[in-house]
């Protein structure tokens, strides 16, 4: 339950995201002074969406951790869903790299200035 209700959130804020840089890149072609001020507001609230992103899959992750300490281990299971145990460790590797991914964006992104 609580895995769907954060991807939903997340894809709403991706889907947010797609109509702001649309919106961006619109402005930009249209060359008109007026929108590039509106630009700025509107790639704050990207920057602003792109940081929810991350806190979700960072609080997602913290409470699959918590859940699974005190459930069965990772390895038992994926194999109950029909994974071998080194298949396991792989989606937990990958996990791992998507979430320091997206710590190293947020980062990237707190040090923009508009």
């Amino acid at each position: 339950k609580t895995i769907h209700k954060s991807f939903g959130q997340v894809q709403s804020l991706l889907d947010q995201n797609r109509k702001l840089i649309n919106e961006i890149n619109q402005n930009k072609a249209s060359r008109i002074p007026g929108r590039f001020n509106r630009n700025v507001r509107l790639v704050g609230e990207l920057n602003s969406n792109i940081r929810r992103v991350v806190d979700v899959y960072v609080e997602l992750a913290l409470s699959l951790s918590l859940t699974g300490s005190m459930e069965a281990s990772p390895e038992a299971e994926a194999e109950a869903v029909g994974l071998g145990a080194s298949s396991a460790h792989m989606i937990l590797a990958a996990i791992a790299l998507l979430l320091l991914i997206l710590i190293n964006l947020k980062r990237s992104t707190d040090q923009i200035s508009y």
